[in-house]
């Protein structure tokens, strides 16, 4: 797993890279739903985490997304938020 922070277009991101199997792009948006479980899945949870997460973005006016790495090799887990302008 890498962690990157970095600043880009006015917002602060960080992104949660991993080297797992990834997850179908068909499905990508589906496991924001609460309960939602990619089809064979045998780890324990109850499909709540994700929708947990969006929840507090949603209050918190920030973004989350998934996306596959482009090499196939993972996942790629990004936050981002508005940086503060400074005032003077």
């Amino acid at each position: 797993m890498t962690v990157h922070i970095v600043s880009e277009d006015g917002n602060a991101i960080i992104k949660v890279i991993d080297n797992g199997p990834g997850i179908p792009d068909a499905e990508l948006k589906r496991v924001f739903d609460a309960f939602y479980r990619l089809p064979g899945n045998t780890q324990v949870g109850s499909g709540l985490g994700l929708a947990i997460a969006r929840s507090i973005a949603d209050q918190f006016k920030v973004s989350i997304t998934l996306s596959n790495r482009p090499d196939g090799t993972g996942l790629i887990f990004a936050y981002r938020q508005r940086q503060s302008q400074a005032k003077h």
